[in-house]
C-alpha cells in the first residue's frame, strides 16, 4: 500500500515533468498555472489547483506546463481517496515569533523591595529578563508587586524569556539581596 505523499516540483515553461510514482489518486494542491496531465489512463487537460483524479490506477504522471511561464506545483498522490476539504493553496504555520524592528537592552538594579522593572506596553512582542548577578535570586511579578514567596524565580545567571506569550502589563521585580546585574531586553 502506497502512503499518501505530497510531491513539490517545478515544470519549466512549455515543458514536461515526469513524476514516476504509482498510485490510484492524485490532486493538484497548488499550481501557478494550468497543466496537462498524461499517464496510463490517457490525458487530462487543462487542470489546475484543486483538480485531480481518483480511483484510477497509474504508474507515472507527466505534467506539461500550459501557462508558458513555468509552473510550481504540489501534488498529493496516494492509492486511496481521502477527504481533505481543501481547495486552493494552504500554508502551514510554524511557531514563528513576530518580528520586532526595535529591540532595546537596558541594565537595571533591583532592590530587596518590589519596584516596577518594565512599564506596561500594549504592543510588546518580546521580553527577556536576565539575572547576571552571581548570587542574588530575582523574583518577577506581573501586573502586581513581586514577592519572594510567589514571584517568578530567576536564579543567578538565569533568565526568563517571553517570546510566544508575552506579558504586556507592567513587570515588577524584587531580589533576595541587592542586585545590580539585571538586563531587560524588550521588543
Amino acid at each position: 500500500m502506497l502512503p499518501t505523499n505530497i510531491y513539490p516540483f517545478t515544470v519549466p515553461a512549455n515543458s514536461l515533468y515526469r513524476l514516476t510514482v504509482a498510485g490510484q489518486y492524485f490532486k493538484i494542491m497548488s499550481s501557478t498555472g494550468d497543466v496537462e496531465v498524461t499517464a496510463d489512463f490517457g490525458r487530462l487537460s487543462p487542470l489546475h489547483t484543486g483538480q485531480g483524479l481518483e480511483d484510477t490506477p497509474f504508474s507515472y504522471l507527466n505534467f506539461r506546463d500550459l501557462s508558458g511561464a513555468g509552473n510550481d506545483l504540489q501534488v498529493v498522490i496516494g492509492d486511496k481517496n481521502f477527504v481533505d476539504g481543501i481547495s486552493g493553496t494552504s500554508q502551514v504555520s510554524k511557531n514563528v515569533v513576530p518580528q520586532s524592528p526595535n529591540f532595546s537592552s537596558t541594565g537595571k538594579a533591583v532592590a530587596t523591595a518590589s519596584a516596577q522593572l518594565v512599564a506596561a506596553n500594549a504592543v510588546r512582542q518580546y521580553l527577556l529578563v536576565q539575572n547576571n548577578h552571581p548570587s542574588s535570586t530575582l523574583y518577577l511579578g506581573f501586573g502586581a508587586p513581586a514577592t519572594l514567596a510567589d514571584g517568578l524565580k530567576v536564579v543567578p545567571g538565569g533568565f526568563a524569556e517571553f517570546a510566544s506569550c508575552v506579558p504586556v502589563g507592567a513587570v515588577h521585580a524584587i531580589a533576595d539581596a541587592a542586585n545590580g546585574s539585571v538586563v531587560v531586553v524588550e521588543g
